[in-house]
Order: structure tokens, then C-alpha cells, then sequence
């Protein structure tokens, strides 16, 4: 079944770092080579009360279906 979502304070930027330099974006940027992607973020990102497994998936699907 599946596991209760864990709320925890983090930081977006730190969800956002860690996804780029994971092993599935890696994999993601050599199958899609030919498209170029652009990194842009705010200067400043304020902690937030979330699941951080649940923000990195959604990010993750994001990516994905923009490619």
C-alpha cells in the first residue's frame, strides 16, 4: 500500500538541487539530448511545510511531460 505522506519544514531550492543532480534527470536529459533545458530560480526561496517526496515527484513529472 502506500506509505503516509511525512510533512516536514524544507527548502525548495535545496527539493530542486537534489532532483537536478539525480541520477533520474540525468537519465531523462540522454533520452531527450536534443531538448535544451533552462534552469531559472527565484533568488530567494522561503522554507515550506510540505512532503518533500511529493514535491520532488511532482517536479520530476513536470520535467518529464515538458519534454
Amino acid at each position: 500500500g502506500r506509505g503516509v505522506a511525512v510533512s516536514q519544514v524544507i527548502n525548495l531550492k535545496q527539493v530542486f538541487d537534489e532532483y537536478l543532480n539525480s541520477a533520474v534527470f540525468s537519465k531523462m536529459r540522454a533520452m531527450y539530448y536534443e531538448v535544451e533545458i533552462m534552469v531559472e530560480t527565484a533568488p530567494i526561496f522561503l522554507n515550506m511545510i510540505c512532503s518533500a517526496i511529493h514535491i520532488s515527484i511532482s517536479l520530476m513529472n513536470f520535467v518529464k511531460n515538458a519534454a
